[in-house]
């Protein structure tokens, strides 16, 4: 008897299917296609509908909606409390002692629950120091039952060999390090910071747990971020995140003495890619570190390969505080209580909304530069800090003051600005130079496909 074709899709795409639930991947259905996650490596890949057929996946009622943006965020900041003993002068949430109303064990697992309704895949969890809230293990525990990746900060203090090995739950313990002993405080760290940092480190080393590092990068430390880097790698850290210190909280206070020189800002992104060489790591940049990235003309269609993506707020981030008010970013002051749930108002969410619409309507110079598309405008909360309006272009881009000063001396045109006023080049500044990911744009591009096949409901998919 002659066999069909659709016999050997559905035997194929059945066996794809619990080949990739048994590595652990997950898919997130979206208009375009999906959302193909993994723990190990890290990875968010954005694919097609061709390359979800081809996995198996027959035609989900997503793809046929016209939407331009995600169904929920990928990644949720969770402010777990605000209780902290350390007493950090930068801190962006004046984390101090807890705030009145923070969320009890079940109502955090209850916001998890909501998460996992939207089809978020990581939480970042934070604080304050989230390590001193006894029920951290339990939450985090919730959140790897309901199929997402829990990630933690901590600045080290207090941690244990049994809260070390504990922390096996998480994807991910990122350390706190500003800098090392006997530099100044370059973040506003009490002295020793450092070595209750490096006494952590090596404390989830020894547990087996995959660690990294979190450096604000300020004025005081950036020309000192290979001393760092080399420092943490040889305590096994290989990957490290340099953050843009922010406006908020406590960091308001000195941010004009602590934010970065014209010209350091402007030479960061090459110190950065600089350091994967001389010290042996990984770096990351966060979202906010866009402008100054865009400013040596990489390539664009690399950029958007590699998932480099600015300001994400309210669209592939948001972010919930440690009385439940969700906002469209952790940086960002302006939450509301969603008394339906992020999974039933993400669409319609005001808080959310503004922020996830910044480049339909961006202001000049903006909404000609060739890098909107990824960059955003620059941070929000910066925006709002300087400018007093979180929908202006970040006043710290080096485009944004080069237009500036151009208006103010009467001029049209945007002194060297170059590349940046119209089509990117096709090459990086320098070629061959590596491009770092912002933490949450782990997204190789799209892949193309072609086949077809059948799929079951549940399997995997969120």
């Amino acid at each position: 008897m002659r066999q069909t074709s659709a016999g050997p899709r559905a035997v194929r795409g059945t066996w794809l299917r619990r080949l990739l639930g048994g590595l652990g991947v997950r898919v997130r259905f979206e208009s375009f296609g999906g959302i193909v996650a993994l723990e190990r490596p890290p990875l968010l890949a954005f694919v097609d509908q061709a390359f979800l057929r081809r996995l198996g996946f027959r035609e989900h009622p997503r793809w046929g909606e016209a939407r331009s943006t995600l169904s929920a965020p990928t990644e949720v900041h969770m402010t777990l409390t605000r209780a902290c003993p350390v007493g950090c002068r930068g801190c962006y949430v004046d984390a101090a002692e807890p705030a009145p109303g923070e969320l009890s064990t079940a109502a955090a697992c209850a916001v998890l629950d909501d998460l996992a309704a939207a089809g978020v895949l990581h939480v970042a969890m934070g604080g304050g120091e989230s390590y001193v809230r006894p029920d951290l293990f339990d939450i985090a525990s919730h959140a790897r039952q309901l199929g997402m990746v829990p990630n933690v900060t901590t600045s080290g203090l207090g941690m244990t060999q049994d809260l070390a090995r504990r922390s096996r739950v998480f994807g991910q313990v990122n350390v706190s390090v500003d800098g090392l002993a006997g530099w100044d405080d370059s973040a506003g760290r009490p002295r020793g910071s450092w070595e209750v940092a490096e006494r952590a480190l090596e404390l989830l080393r020894r547990a087996r747990v995959r660690t990294g590092v979190n450096c604000v990068v300020t004025r005081q430390n950036v020309e000192r971020l290979d001393e760092l880097a080399r420092a943490v790698r040889r305590l096994g850290v290989r990957e490290v995140e340099f953050l843009r210190i922010k406006p908020t909280g406590r960091g308001t206070t000195d941010y004009g003495r602590r934010v970065l020189t014209r010209e350091q800002a402007r030479g960061v992104y090459p110190r950065i890619l600089a350091l994967a060489r001389s010290a042996r790591i990984r770096p990351r940049i966060d979202c906010s570190f866009l402008p100054m990235a865009c400013h040596h003309a990489p390539d664009l269609g690399r950029m958007k390969l590699l998932g480099m993506l600015g300001c994400e707020a309210g669209h592939h981030l948001a972010s919930v505080d440690s009385v439940g008010r969700v906002h469209a970013c952790s940086f960002l002051e302006d939450g509301r209580t969603l008394p339906r749930g992020l999974a039933a108002e993400w669409d319609a969410a005001d808080a959310l909304v503004d922020y996830r619409h910044y480049r339909d309507r961006a202001p000049e110079p903006c909404a000609s530069c060739a890098y909107l598309s990824i960059c955003g405008g620059g941070c929000r909360a910066v925006s709002r800090f300087l400018t007093g309006d979180p929908f202006r272009p970040d006043p710290e881009c080096p485009r944004v003051e080069d237009w500036s000063a151009a208006r103010a001396q009467g001029s049209r045109a945007v002194a060297g600005s170059g590349p940046l006023l119209g089509d990117p080049p096709d090459q990086c500044a320098e070629a061959g130079d590596p491009v770092v990911p912002p933490h949450h744009g782990r997204q190789p591009g799209e892949p193309r496909a072609s086949d077809s096949g059948d799929t079951e409901p549940g399997e995997i998919v969120v």
